[in-house]
């Protein structure tokens, strides 16, 4: 039984995926301008602007490494539903036996079309 919470959050896989986009995006920028304060405090050889750019500059690779994780460990909603739904439906033993009782009547109506086909074509 899916809980209203568990479904809220099923229904929110994909906003999630989409912000950890938008993160990723934030810190391969953050990333960049990190790289160019560096450069640039190189150049000024400003001690206190080098160690805050190699903080920046840490601190936007921990946000590609997280964000980057999450949105590939993170399942769609699709995904989930499936992880979900496949479960149920294939260890439920109603629906294992509609399958089985399905060929016996195909294999019925195919041999009653065969009697009849048979019956009409020696008239």
């Amino acid at each position: 039984m899916i809980t209203p919470v568990q479904m809220y959050w099923l229904l929110k896989l994909d906003d999630i995926g989409v912000f950890c986009v938008f993160a990723i995006f934030a810190s391969f920028g953050l990333l960049a301008i990190s790289v160019m304060a560096y450069c640039n405090a190189n150049e000024d050889l400003n001690e206190k602007e080098k160690k805050g750019a190699r903080i920046l500059f840490c601190l936007a690779v921990i946000g590609v490494v997280f964000f980057g994780s999450v949105r590939t460990l993170l399942p769609t909603t699709k995904q989930m539903a499936a992880i979900y739904v496949v479960p149920a439906i294939t260890n439920n033993e109603k629906i294992q036996q509609i399958g089985g009782k399905t060929l016996d009547i195909t294999n019925q109506l195919l041999d009653l079309t065969k009697d009849y086909l048979s019956e009409k074509s020696a008239d």
